[in-house]
């Protein structure tokens, strides 16, 4: 499983068949807590990390991952659960805070 910062300063996370595998099999045994779980220390070794949205004051239930002083978040994550998107389509994408400095920079008008 590995973390990509788009060319537009989206994050986008993809999973080999193996991490889709492993996925499912948290679902099974504990739901989305252990599938979160097994995606946080999957990726947690590069570096990521999984933000409390209330340690930085968002009003806010999304999964929260924060890198270098960045920070992405999933805005959909009432309609569409993550680590689901991620197990059935390898990938899933999380949008970038607005003072990201990863965002590209914009043009002057």
């Amino acid at each position: 499983m590995k973390a990509q910062i788009l060319k537009d300063g989206s994050l986008k996370i993809t999973a080999n068949n193996h991490n889709r595998s492993e996925l499912k099999d948290a679902y099974e045994q504990g739901g989305y807590p252990a599938a979160e779980n097994y995606v946080q220390e999957t990726l947690g070794f590069g570096c990521w990390e999984f933000i409390e949205p209330a340690d930085i004051g968002a009003l806010t239930s999304s999964p929260i991952l924060g890198f270098d002083g960045d920070v992405w978040w999933f805005p959909n994550y009432q309609i569409t659960d993550p680590w689901q998107e991620l197990k059935n389509r390898g990938r899933v994408i999380f949008d970038p805070e607005e003072n990201n400095r990863s965002l590209p920079k914009k043009a002057n008008g």
